[in-house]
């Protein structure tokens, strides 16, 4: 089964990036857990697309399922996109 891929926002400072995604949390009621702001920070360091597994790899320390939750709820609020291959 193919992985599921996803783009974040690219061509932009990267800590203007981590701290808009910081900001949409807290925006939308939710908490900037330390799995979030890890994540969050990840991805804002990202260019281009990246599957799950690979944020899972990347920060062994962070539960799978809060990834998994984190970037579900990422994707909620429009700040990363499904790529559909």
């Amino acid at each position: 089964m193919p992985q599921q891929l996803f783009t974040a926002l690219i061509h932009t400072p990267l800590i203007r990036v981590f701290l808009y995604m910081l900001t949409v949390l807290q925006r939308h009621g939710y908490k900037a857990t330390v799995p979030r702001k890890t994540i969050s920070r990840w991805l804002s360091k990202r260019k281009g697309i990246f599957a799950v597994s690979e944020i899972v790899n990347a920060l062994p320390r962070i539960d799978k399922v809060s990834v998994y939750r984190t970037v579900e709820l990422l994707v909620q609020l429009d700040l990363i996109h499904p790529v559909f291959t």
